[in-house]
């Protein structure tokens, strides 16, 4: 017993003396100055599996949280590296903007301040430089480059490592290739000893110069470097990524063997990476087929696994290309419209190609109004600034078509209403409303089924309820909620039925019914609008004729839009139409036929402009004559502003109205047009202007012109009564020659100096085609203006209208009913 309790005591002291040897050992080995073998492994393991362990997570975390944010494009290129885009912002500052990246620096800068070792220049810790590599990559994905240059930088100047060395270059070099630097990146990379690294370091290696051949248009040495990456790579998501664009850049040399064998890769990766990615591949390969039928039944078995389900429009929209190569057209758009069906609210980018493989099919075979409705829908889903000033310019060559198109739509279907007997129309529109209603509730009823709810109980689910909702309605149909109405083995109907019961009111016309009448209690009801929808069609389908021939070259289009044009009975379109269809046979050189439509329309109309050019124009000067046509444009414009500005608005009528169709440029039309609007309001008052504005809105509803549409606007608004007292005297002078209107006019003038020198202005105004009018303005009040006319009673009196304020000369003016005014008393 004694001899056990001696034992006893003897160990425990031995135990505390291990304990105490630990310790030492321990504090000894904490110290980074010395440079033992004990300290160097003790900073060594605490920086790996402690701090540097925390911060590679952090990092890990944030490269998934821009892998998340990536929108991968399979149309387009496909980026090497995990970034929502190839080129990004660079922050100088040295604050961090990820979290995630910012944990992932601080874990690193504490790993290098706690234990770092150098002795000699030389880092005896080899684990710190990985935490340098740490605090760099956390830097550069954090988009600060120069703080991550900094990083990087240490490591070459205290590694002994030739693989860590290389990396460093690598990294630096990625850093210069994405601040646009390409020629410094590419002599970073000189530093590199491909023979002397490791694989990760080649694999590194080979991606960053391929990059940088692909930035400088070398696809040859991109495709080479790529390719070894490839090689290197392990399986997953990265290697199918890299094999994928290796195929899009073969593909894009029609390299279509190469291009065929990476996608293969691609597929033989299989579900390690994304399905959508799997998928892209498979059909790329099916689309390098040359045999079209097999590759359509490859299709169709490829649209039957669940797994690509969700990504059923993508399979569409090949099969749609590979039925355009085979030349089924009508199928291939069919295709396309299941494509966009499935692709919107979810694959914007599949929406953009569709969009502009249709804006392009129907611009190729001249069907401009269906290739403008595509590419106004393809411009708001661009993002490239090159792409959207390409699509921006086409569709500013076919707003004028699509605006005049629209006109002819709108005017088409008011005469269709008209031509319709009272029944007929409040039925339609009736019926119009109703698929509109229709329509909306079930576009609201998508929106819902779109709006899932993250909850499993059925409740929770909205995606659940609206599917049991809809399940419901497809057996019972949409009843009304009556009483017991469960009860009841009636059923109310459809959609149609439904909103025919729930608009009935009691009061005896059903809601449809005053909506409809209240419609179309806008259409025009006079003979004379309906000629002028008429007038209106035919001018702007002669508009858009002059677009094909002059703006998109489309001479043939042109030629038979014009000669339909021709056949018509009106003089208003039939001569302008012969008139184009004679151009254009002569710049076809088709002089006979030429001459033909010259002499009808010298026979037809001998007094017209046109008539008068073509009694000069021969086959052998047409040229030098058509151009001498074009250039009298703007002599026309100074025509018309000179009888604006010497108030000859009844000449300036004319003359509009004789060169309605014989200017061709639009913008010239629409001033020559407003001349004529103008005149119409000083010669002819608001009655003859009004439906000559209305007229005019139609015409040219662009957003410049509205300006001016406005202006004019303004004066058929009820007039404020205004506080100033403002006068005019007026004399009428329509029957005066020349010689006895500027005798009054100078014995005004100076009756008007002797009573107020610098206050009243004299000036001519224009009233009506019969009669102008002197006028003597700016008088303070009525007393003031019968003050001047008991100081001057010798002035001409037979011809003296009155005393009117001014804003009731304006409406006169605009009324054209002076002499219905009251005149005020004047002094004898």
């Amino acid at each position: 017993m004694t001899l056990y309790r001696f034992i006893w005591a003897k160990a425990n002291k031995l135990k505390h003396l291990n304990y105490l040897v630990i310790a030492f050992f321990v504090l000894n080995s904490c110290s980074t100055q010395k440079d033992k073998f004990i300290n160097r492994n003790w900073h060594e393991l605490n920086t790996t599996f402690n701090v540097l362990y925390n911060g590679n997570i952090a990092l890990e975390t944030g490269l998934s949280q821009l892998k998340a944010e990536q929108k991968n494009n399979y149309f387009d290129l496909l980026p090497i590296e995990p970034f929502p885009s190839e080129k990004f912002d660079v922050f100088l500052d040295d604050v961090a903007n990820d979290e995630n990246f910012e944990r992932a620096e601080e874990k690193a800068t504490k790993a290098i301040q706690k234990h770092s070792m150098v002795f000699a220049s030389k880092q005896k810790n080899q684990s710190i430089e990985n935490a340098y590599f740490l605090l760099g990559k956390a830097r550069y994905y954090d988009q600060r480059f120069v703080p991550a240059l900094e990083a990087f930088t240490k490591v070459l100047s205290q590694s002994r490592s030739e693989s860590n060395k290389a990396l460093a270059n690598i990294w630096i070099a990625k850093i210069y290739y994405r601040t646009d630097n390409i020629e410094r990146a590419q002599s970073q990379l000189l530093n590199v000893k491909i023979d002397r690294i490791d694989k990760v370091v080649s694999l590194e290696y080979f991606l960053i110069q391929s990059q940088i051949a692909l930035e400088t248009k070398n696809t040859e040495s991109s495709r080479a470097y790529l390719k070894e990456a490839v090689s290197l790579a392990e399986l997953g998501e990265k290697k199918a990524r890299w094999a994928f664009l290796l195929g899009q850049l073969y593909e894009r040399d029609q390299k279509w063997d190469s291009a065929y064998q990476a996608y293969k890769e691609v597929i033989r990766i299989g579900h390690r990476a994304p399905a959508l990615l799997q998928l892209s591949a498979k059909l790329s390969a099916i689309n390098l087929w040359e045999n079209e039928e097999e590759a359509l039944q490859e299709l169709k078995q490829i649209e039957g696994y669940w797994e690509y389900i969700s990504f059923k429009p993508f399979a569409e929209r090949a099969e749609a290309k590979l039925r355009m190569r085979k030349g089924e057209d009508s199928l291939a758009l069919t295709k396309y419209a299941q494509s966009n069906l499935g692709a919107k609210g979810k694959f914007r980018t599949l929406l953009r190609e569709n969009y502009r493989d249709q804006a392009t099919y129907f611009f190729d075979r001249q069907e401009l109004l269906l290739a403008a409705n595509y590419y106004d829908s393809l411009y708001p889903l661009l993002t490239s600034s090159k792409a959207k000033r390409e699509v921006s310019k086409k569709i500013k060559s076919l707003s004028d078509l699509k605006i005049h198109s629209h006109q002819i739509a709108k005017a088409d279907s008011i005469l269709f209403l008209i031509n319709l007997n009272e029944a007929e129309r409040i039925e339609f529109v009736i019926n119009t409303l109703k698929k509109r209603i229709i329509k909306e509730q079930e576009r609201k009823q998508k929106a819902l089924e779109r709006k899932v709810s993250s909850g499993n109980f059925y409740f929770d689910n909205d995606q659940r309820i609206n599917t049991g909702r809809a399940n419901f309605r497809l057996k019972w149909g949409a009843i009304l909620k009556s009483d017991n109405w469960f009860l009841k083995s009636s059923n109310q109907g459809g959609v149609t039925q439904f909103i025919e019961k729930t608009t009935q009111k009691d009061s005896p016309q059903d809601s449809l019914i005053v909506a409809a009448q209240e419609i179309l209690s806008a259409l025009p009801s006079t003979k004379r609008a309906s000629d002028s929808l008429l007038q209106l069609i035919d001018f702007q389908n002669f508009q858009i004729n002059l677009l094909y021939e002059y703006r998109f070259g489309l001479t043939d289009k042109a030629q038979i839009g014009f000669s339909q044009l021709a056949e018509k009975k009106e003089a208003y379109v039939k001569l302008p139409a012969r008139f184009e269809l004679y151009k254009i046979a002569l710049n076809q050189s088709q002089f006979e036929k030429a001459e033909e439509l010259k002499r009808a329309i010298i026979k037809e109309f001998p007094r017209s402009i046109q008539a008068e050019y073509l009694k000069t124009i021969n086959s052998t000067n047409f040229k030098e004559a058509l151009a001498d046509l074009n250039a009298d444009k703007d002599k026309l414009l100074i025509t018309a502003d000179s009888l604006f500005q010497y108030k000859k608005y009844d000449e300036l009528i004319q003359l509009a109205r004789n060169n309605a169709f014989v200017v061709f440029d639009r913008s010239v039309k629409a001033q020559l047009d407003y001349y004529e609007l103008l005149a119409i309001l000083r010669a002819k008052g608001t009655r003859a202007f009004k439906p000559k504005l209305s007229q005019f809105k139609a015409l040219y509803p662009e957003a410049e012109k509205q300006k001016l549409i406005n202006i004019l606007s303004n004066l058929f608004q009820e007039r404020k009564q205004k506080n100033s007292s403002s006068c005019y005297i007026l004399w009428r002078v329509g029957d005066f020659n020349e010689e006895e209107v500027n005798d009054l006019i100078a014995e005004v003038k100076n009756a008007s100096i002797s009573f107020s020198p610098e206050k009243q202005d004299i000036f001519i105004d224009y009233f009506d085609k019969e009669m102008k009018i002197i006028v003597l303005s700016d008088f303070d009040d009525e007393k003031d203006a019968s003050i001047f006319l008991t100081l001057n009673r010798n002035l001409n009196r037979a011809n003296l209208v009155g005393i009117f304020k001014k804003e009731e000369y304006e409406k006169a003016q605009l009324d054209k009913k002076l002499f219905s005014k009251r005149k005020y008393q004047i002094p004898n």
